[in-house]
């Protein structure tokens, strides 16, 4: 780690783009990618988890590794029996049968926190917090491609977040002042149910109060300012666009905590 990564969108197992992304984010001189979810791993229909594979050995191939909260189109079961590592993080491990490293892929669970290196001394504070409410449900299949209740952000989610500070907050969806409008018409209800992890966001915001904040979800790219509580610095929440579109993702700078 230069100093520097990656924070990408929604991919969505789209494995061109996230190919692409690698190649990039190593053309760049960086080596760690941080996912905000609805990536496309271990998932149900892809009986030989080719997507993950072919992720894992591109990861490798290139020298970056990769961390992911989860949205609410990943497979909250695959994800929450991984192994998990002295640091907390769940491992991705695939067969392969060329070797090199199986361990580029790793989840960070909700309530999770870590610290990367930033400069002069200073590590720089992340936490997790995954999940979102599928909008879409009705067009999914239960234990599929759909994890109804798992999948939203819940109370002892944000509870295993705890209230220390936080540089840098990390979900798939967005804390409620920083929703785009959706492409899609929600109705009453469905929005009412969204709402409710965006509400538990918020709170974990106001709790850590961190500097940045990254989320995807709505497949747009859009900058909003949340003032905090106590009145002090704002959180810039930076909300990330889809593969294949431009504002999928962003450069991190781990000393200053700039974003471009």
């Amino acid at each position: 780690m230069n100093g520097r990564i990656v924070v990408a969108g929604d991919w969505h197992g789209n494995t061109t783009w996230a190919m692409h992304v690698v190649e990039k984010t190593a053309a760049l001189g960086m080596d760690t990618i941080l996912h905000v979810g609805d990536l496309g791993i271990l998932w149900p229909g892809d009986v030989d988890n080719s997507f993950t594979f072919k992720l894992q050995r591109h990861l490798d191939r290139h020298g970056v590794r990769l961390v992911l909260v989860d949205g609410n189109h990943d497979n909250h079961t695959a994800l929450r029996a991984l192994p998990r590592d002295a640091a907390g993080f769940g491992v991705v491990r695939t067969k392969t049968k060329g070797g090199g490293r199986l361990d580029l892929i790793r989840w960070a669970p909700r309530g999770h926190r870590w610290t990367w290196p930033g400069t002069n001394g200073r590590a720089v504070r992340f936490g997790a917090l995954g999940g979102a409410f599928s909008i879409d449900y009705e067009h999914r299949r239960a234990g599929k491609d759909w994890w109804p209740i798992i999948e939203e952000v819940r109370p002892d989610d944000v509870g295993a977040l705890g209230t220390d500070p936080l540089d840098v907050l990390v979900s798939h969806d967005c804390p409620t002042g920083a929703v785009p409008p959706s492409k899609m018409q929600i109705d009453h209800d469905d929005d009412l149910r969204s709402r409710t992890s965006r509400d538990r966001l918020r709170e974990a915001v106001n709790a850590t109060r961190p500097r940045l904040h990254f989320a995807g979800h709505w497949h747009q790219r859009r900058v909003y300012e949340l003032d905090r509580q106590d009145g002090g610095r704002p959180t810039t929440v930076h909300v990330l666009n889809m593969d294949g579109e431009a504002g999928n993702c962003v450069v991190l700078d781990l000393g200053t905590l700039t974003v471009t």
